[in-house]
């Protein structure tokens, strides 16, 4: 929605990235894996310029992270 903010989103999508397995590999309360979800769709909702490409990279990491679990 904003457009281009390349190292914030992309710092922001790692970080989810590697929340979420640290939550699928040691399960807790969920606070790693809720703060996972928010940064990674905080990352794509700031990089796309439109909500149809939003929804394509969502539909696209929550595929790719389906293929790693």
């Amino acid at each position: 929605m904003f457009g281009n903010w390349n190292l914030l989103t992309a710092f922001l999508y790692v970080i989810g990235i590697v929340l979420l397995t640290i939550e699928a590999i040691m399960p807790g309360f969920g606070i790693a894996g809720i703060t996972g979800v928010i940064l990674v769709l905080a990352s794509i909702v700031l990089i796309t310029s439109s909500v149809y490409q939003a929804l394509l990279m969502l539909v696209g990491t929550i595929a790719i992270a389906i293929i790693l679990v």
